[in-house]
């Protein structure tokens, strides 16, 4: 048994091509937001990361610095002399 083709209107082509194209212009809309957010989260995480970085150097160079400096129990030996 051979199948009828369904022929459609060019109305309905019509149709169907702006139902399809106003879905695509959603999607396309939705993926420039999310990329967007994609961009602010990285340009965020970029800022961390630099502030762990400077926050890093300075307990660095307080740990060099107290060890230059003595206890207290050191300090009160020192104080009786």
């Amino acid at each position: 048994m051979a199948k009828k083709k369904k022929t459609y209107k060019p109305e309905e082509v019509g149709m169907l091509l702006e139902d399809i194209d106003s879905k695509v212009s959603v999607i396309a809309e939705s993926h420039t937001t999310l990329n967007k957010k994609v961009d602010d989260l990285t340009k965020k995480v970029d800022g961390i990361a630099e502030d762990v970085g400077e926050i890093k150097l300075d307990i660095e160079f307080i740990k060099n610095e107290l060890k230059q400096k003595i206890g207290r129990d050191k300090f009160a030996v020192l104080e009786k002399r």
